[in-house]
């Protein structure tokens, strides 16, 4: 992500922000990895690292201008520079949130997962409602109608 802030053109400057603090929240979950935080260690470091992926592909992508990020992705980073900091965070934030974390846990819990006996048990132990626990199936119609939401109009 440095490498990402030292190369980011002046035109983009304003995407710094969201940037820098995706950098320090990664670094914090680095850190809480590190020090045994987690029940999971592997599974938050895999979760983490695809969650990233799919920012850092957005922000290559508009860096390079030559590809299109996502429609969530090309909305935050159309949002005029002159707005405050704060803006770009929330915008960056809603863009990741709402549509990258679908992606990044889909591309970590398998199916197998979603019917996993002690699985489903240590996430009713954490305070998973039942819903939570249902078949991927469920997930990918979920995912499904929020892509169609930020699909480029045909």
């Amino acid at each position: 992500m440095q490498d990402r802030l030292d190369i980011l053109p002046a035109g983009l400057e304003h995407h710094r922000v969201f940037l820098a603090t995706y950098q320090r929240t990664t670094r914090a979950i680095g850190d809480a990895i590190d020090s045994a935080e987690f029940d999971d260690a592997d599974w938050v470091d895999a979760w983490d690292a695809d969650f990233a992926d799919l920012y850092l592909a957005a922000l290559d992508a508009e860096i390079a201008g030559d590809r299109r990020p996502s429609r969530p992705w090309r909305l935050a980073f159309a949002a005029p520079a002159s707005l405050p900091p704060l803006r770009h965070v929330l915008f960056g934030i809603n863009a990741h949130i709402n549509y990258d974390l679908p992606q990044a846990l889909l591309a970590v819990i398998s199916d197998a997962d979603f019917n996993d006996p002690a699985l489903i048990e240590r996430a009713k132990a954490l305070g998973a409602d039942d819903w939570l626990m249902k078949g991927t199936a469920d997930w990918m119609n979920l995912l499904g109608k929020v892509s169609s939401l930020y699909a480029a109009p045909s």
